[in-house]
């Protein structure tokens, strides 16, 4: 929802000709959006790492080791 507010300031902005405010709310959302990105790649990573001790776990379990 934000990223999609700030993408909407910005075209506003270009069309009212106000270049000032559409290059900070394009900067703006361009880092939220990449930060997204970042903070999703990140959690999914620590998910499939999770999961994979899981699985190691009831593996040893299942064989006594």
């Amino acid at each position: 929802i934000i990223t999609g507010l700030l993408v909407y300031g910005t075209y506003t902005s270009i069309n009212t000709k106000n270049y000032g405010v559409a290059s900070l709310t394009g900067l703006l959302g361009l880092s939220f959006y990449i930060g997204n990105i970042n903070g999703g790649s990140k959690s999914a990573k620590r998910y499939n790492e999770q999961k994979k001790y899981q699985l190691i776990n009831k593996l040893e379990s299942n064989l006594n080791l």
